[in-house]
């Protein structure tokens, strides 16, 4: 895990940060040939190498701390962003389940008022048989009278 790279990386930085304080440039000078004139100076930079691998591993471990806290920032936001996410489904499934029931309430209540309809449109039609099939209106007129 992130975490363990993490302190992996530090604890590897701060053993070469050891090694790079006992570590030192050395210079020295190799005679060879048959004169003393004859010489090649050697110089070890040992010390300048471990420190900038220390310098490195300690830039890595926190580099590698900053991408554990973005991560754990990264988590946190999207548990947020999940359990507002979650709590707005939650309602949207309520409503949902309202509406269903609202349309099944209405759909009982049309079909009542159709069969209400129907049954008036049939007491209509037999008082107009009643009447031997004439309009309504001239019903109307003839009770008028």
């Amino acid at each position: 895990t992130l975490n363990g790279n993490a302190e992996m990386l530090e604890k590897r930085a701060g053993e070469q940060a050891v090694t790079a304080g006992q570590a030192s440039n050395d210079g020295r000078v190799v005679y060879h040939g048959w004169w003393w004139w004859s010489y090649v100076s050697v110089y070890d930079n040992r010390g300048d190498l471990e420190q900038e691998r220390a310098r490195k591993l300690r830039q890595y471990a926190q580099e590698a701390k900053n991408d554990v806290r973005n991560q754990q920032d990264k988590m946190k936001a999207a548990a947020e962003t999940a359990a507002v996410t979650g709590s707005a489904l939650e309602k949207a499934k309520l409503k949902c389940d309202d509406w269903e029931k609202q349309i099944e309430t209405l759909a009982a209540d049309h079909q009542a008022a159709k069969d209400e309809l129907r049954k008036f449109e049939q007491r209509l039609e037999a008082h107009r048989e009643s009447f031997g099939g004439i309009s309504l209106k001239d019903i109307a007129s003839l009770k008028q009278h």
